[in-house]
């Protein structure tokens, strides 16, 4: 098994999806008086479609212990791959399919959504990833079976950080309408992940490492920070959606 993926990757790294993600999500939320679903789908591979290692581990780590989820309002844990659906990114990447796997995201809009009913993270993947992701939920719960899972996500492309493109796009809806879609995306994903952790703890005087809650922002706040980040080269931003003005 790749031994990064084995032993959790990098430490005190803030993965990029996660931290965009929270960042987009605070921007998103202006615009809906009231947030009742949310969808966070990450993208990160290189230009021969090979996952990165942090998406591999998030895969390994979702098959062991399952990805959390806000589900009718009570957090659930669901089987990798049970939940998939159609993620729309911006150009270059277009659309993608999308399985759902861990992500910390869950847990930060649930805290900072009151009456959330709805909440996913997703991973982007190509249609015969997804295919063999989901067609593995009963194969990969007996032992053996998963032990092959793991050993084939764990065997990807070993992509330098500047090789890999990511994305985060974050959906949120208030009662299943009025759609607004936050997106960013960049390239060098760790890179991106310690700028983002440095500009937020520069911008909040407040240190922001990995595992840490990510810091409750005003929309202001976010803003800022995305312009800032965009700014410095290392990432492009936009949001869509109804304008409350």
């Amino acid at each position: 098994m790749d031994r990064e993926v084995e032993a959790g990757g990098p430490t005190g790294v803030v993965d990029v999806g996660d931290a965009v993600g929270v960042l987009l999500l605070t921007r998103a939320q202006e615009r809906l008086d009231r947030v009742t679903h949310a969808r966070f789908t990450t993208f990160r591979e290189g230009a021969r479609g090979g996952w990165d290692a942090a998406a591999r581990r998030r895969l390994v780590d979702t098959l062991a212990d399952g990805a959390p989820a806000v589900v009718d309002g009570s957090p659930v844990r669901e089987r990798l791959a049970e939940r998939r659906w159609l993620a729309w990114f911006p150009r270059p990447f277009g659309p993608h399919h999308a399985v759902n796997v861990a992500g910390e995201a869950v847990g930060w809009t649930a805290a900072r959504c009151p009456g959330i009913r709805v909440v996913r993270t997703h991973l982007a993947a190509r249609s015969w990833q997804a295919e063999v992701l989901q067609a593995a939920g009963p194969f990969a719960a007996t032992g053996w079976g998963g032990r092959r899972l793991r050993g084939w996500v764990a065997r990807g492309d070993r992509l330098e950080d500047d090789q890999v493109q990511w994305a985060c796009v974050v959906e949120v809806t208030r009662d299943e309408r009025e759609l607004v879609r936050a997106w960013a995306w960049g390239r060098g994903p760790v890179a991106a992940g310690s700028a983002v952790a440095t500009t937020a703890a520069a911008t909040l005087d407040a240190p922001w490492e990995a595992g840490m809650p990510a810091p409750t922002l005003a929309a202001g706040d976010a803003r800022r920070l995305l312009d800032a980040l965009a700014g410095a080269g290392v990432l492009r931003w936009s949001v869509t959606g109804p304008d409350p003005r």
